[in-house]
């Protein structure tokens, strides 16, 4: 089990110890991805010769998998290929419907951004596949499926799923690009992503998908760091998220 917490108050020295973790883990050749969410890493990872990449939501990415990367995910024991990618879409979904205060999805609209989810899949080729490829799927689903024409959960992810392909976020995911997370010690700066904006955790949710693909997928132990992002599973289904990832990485030599 590779997984801990550094717990401590103001000042106390949870950085500096973070810090000298990090420092291990690199010297033992065991890749890490940092979320770093007050800039407290940049310093040691540019020491180190890492990877320091600034989000603030107004890059175009492309958050969701190629297919190798998918399938990839797919064949681990304990890990869903599925899981991130409809995770991505429920967050994309509910934080621009009635203004992200929703909490996750139902059981039946969750069945069906995992039907779409293999739909897409299933029929990609090359690159990724775009939020609009998820949104056509769940439409081509909804006329085919007579019993469910008219239903109020199609309609629903539809039209919160099409409110990001409009607006001052309609180009957000407009790119083949997603992160490029090569290094051994990679970081993220997400200092400038507000939880309290719906582009914030959802720019938090596209950070920690591609952080979860990389140390997930890595064929020995690898760390997640997660520096204070607490505010970003305060829900239950960030809870629920949370814990399963936990399984998935104690299975997987993954620490968090």
């Amino acid at each position: 089990n590779y997984h801990l917490m550094v717990v401590g108050s103001s000042g106390s020295g949870k950085t500096f110890t973070s810090c000298n973790i990090l420092t291990d883990w690199f010297c033992s050749r065991v890749p890490a991805v940092i979320i770093d969410v007050k800039r407290s890493y940049k310093k040691l990872v540019d020491t180190l010769g890492g990877k320091y990449i600034t989000f603030d939501g107004s890059q175009r990415i492309n958050p969701f998998y190629t297919k190798e990367e998918f399938q990839k995910l797919d064949s681990l024991d304990e890990v869903s290929g599925s899981s991130p990618v409809v995770a991505i879409l429920i967050k994309i979904a509910t934080e621009r419907g009635a203004e992200g205060k929703i909490d996750g999805v139902n059981d039946l609209e969750r069945h069906l951004l995992e039907c779409s989810v293999s739909d897409v899949y299933g029929k990609l080729q090359t690159g990724r596949p775009r939020l609009g490829d998820f949104i056509v799927s769940l439409k081509d689903r909804r006329e085919t499926d007579q019993q469910a024409l008219n239903h109020p959960a199609y309609e629903r992810l539809i039209q919160y799923l099409e409110n990001w392909t409009e607006g001052v976020n309609k180009d957000l995911f407009e790119t083949d690009e997603g992160f490029d997370l090569d290094s051994p010690l990679s970081a993220f700066d997400i200092s400038s992503l507000d939880p309290k904006t719906a582009l914030g955790r959802v720019g938090f949710q596209l950070v920690f998908a591609s952080a979860w693909l990389r140390v997930i997928t890595h064929p020995g132990p690898a760390m997640l760091y997660l520096e204070e992002c607490w505010k970003h599973f305060l829900t239950p289904y960030g809870i629920s998220m949370m814990e399963e990832l936990l399984r998935a990485g104690r299975g997987q030599n993954v620490g968090l």
